[in-house]
């Protein structure tokens, strides 16, 4: 099996990140799947996924390392996507590019990962335009995907009670073990 994982956010302690510590357990746990990583800045974790035989980490060259998002979604994403070929995309965040991804034919599964909903927690830390925004992208990437994957329950429950995404799209996974299980029943591949 093939999976893609975008990830597009920038930080200086990407390797610590709970979401490329995942990947790096599947990876381990599952040495026969192919795992592409498409990072929209050069070097951004490159250093955290190196030594792992079965994972490439595909960054953007020339014109497109620091320029708009747009770009990085429109162009360089589509294109790597198209020629990778993968089983599964899993966009690591809800705000990712889901609609874009979806047209890059028709046997491309897409999962969305919603880490939390801390902007409709805490709205004091988000301005209104920002709450909005993040609202609206959640919704779409949850609607537009073929599976969404949560961390707990609870979570599984909010978007259920806020976003009115049906249960049976909505997967709880606590391990690598049931995250690859959802992989493969989305895939209809056993690897």
């Amino acid at each position: 099996m093939r999976l893609a994982f975008i990830h597009g956010y920038d930080s200086r302690n990407a390797g610590e990140w709970p979401d490329i510590a995942f990947i790096r357990s599947l990876a381990e746990a599952f040495p026969d799947c192919r795992i592409d990583v498409l990072a929209r800045k050069g070097g951004m974790f490159r250093d955290s996924l190196a030594g792992i035989p079965n994972i490439t980490v595909h960054e953007p060259s020339g014109i497109f390392p620091d320029k708009s998002g747009v770009i990085w979604r429109m162009l360089w994403l589509r294109k790597k996507i198209k020629s990778l070929e993968p089983d599964i995309v899993h966009i690591m965040h809800a705000d990712g590019p889901v609609g874009n991804i979806r047209g890059n034919g028709p046997g491309l599964k897409v999962i969305v990962s919603v880490q939390n909903l801390c902007f409709l927690y805490s709205p004091a830390g988000f301005t209104w335009l920002q709450r909005h925004w993040l609202s609206g992208s959640v919704r779409r990437s949850c609607r537009i995907s073929d599976a969404i994957m949560v961390h707990d329950s609870r979570l599984a429950a909010e978007l259920v009670k806020y976003y009115f995404i049906p249960k049976s799209k909505i997967e709880v996974v606590d391990s690598v073990a049931s995250a690859m299980a959802v992989y493969e029943s989305l895939s209809g591949r056993k690897d």
